[in-house]
């Protein structure tokens, strides 16, 4: 499945959203009651990140890896959600 989305930011803006510890958890909070705490960030080819979320759910840990990082231009890294087997993770671009 490919999903797009637009924003009415600059690129330097949602790139700068990504790849900050700080602005990330923010990116995903999307409830006031929702938590976010990064514990890995390296945004780096073959870098790794991980963030566990909770809050509104329970606590759940995402981690991956960085595939591609061009600033303002292009990101890519796998995404996975604790518990589930690798190959079940999902590449976002």
């Amino acid at each position: 499945a490919v999903v797009r989305r637009r924003f009415s930011h600059p690129p330097e803006r949602i790139f700068s959203a990504w790849v900050s510890p700080n602005e990330i958890c923010h990116w995903f909070r999307v409830d006031p009651k929702a938590t976010c705490e990064c514990l890995e960030l390296n945004p780096t080819p073959g870098g790794r990140y991980a963030f566990r979320m909770g809050g509104i759910m329970p606590a759940r840990l995402v981690s991956g890896e960085y595939l591609e990082v061009q600033p303002t231009s292009r990101l890519s890294f796998t995404w996975l959600w604790e518990g589930h087997p690798a190959e079940k993770s999902t590449v976002v671009t």
